[in-house]
């Protein structure tokens, strides 16, 4: 068994599923930065949402090259949200979205 699938063999409570909202330049950078510190978090990145389908396109790229495993896909947050296991979600999506999706989230 490879790392990423002994990590995936976790309980629920041993690991975080994290989405991402807005993945384009700005958050392609905090995937980078996720992926640099997850497996000492044992957290994985399990999904992206965006808007536009080239940034789904490319960040679901990313997530499947970095992280070995395709995430699910969204283009609306509310999809995103609705995903089974959720534990956290980066808002990378520009400065005016962030209080109503974090209200969305919290929620």
């Amino acid at each position: 068994m490879n790392a990423a699938a002994a990590d995936r063999a976790l309980g629920a409570n041993e690991r975080l599923s994290v989405g991402i909202v807005g993945p384009g330049g700005r958050g392609t950078s905090l995937l980078r930065t996720f992926f640099s510190v997850c497996k000492d978090q044992r957290a994985e990145l399990t999904a992206v949402c965006d808007l536009w389908s080239r940034n789904r396109e490319r960040s679901s790229a990313l997530v499947k090259q970095l992280g070995g495993t395709p995430p699910h896909v969204y283009n609306r947050l509310e999809d995103l949200l609705n995903m089974k296991g959720l534990d956290a979600v980066i808002i990378a999506t520009a400065d005016h979205a962030h209080a109503q999706q974090l209200a969305q989230c919290l929620r």
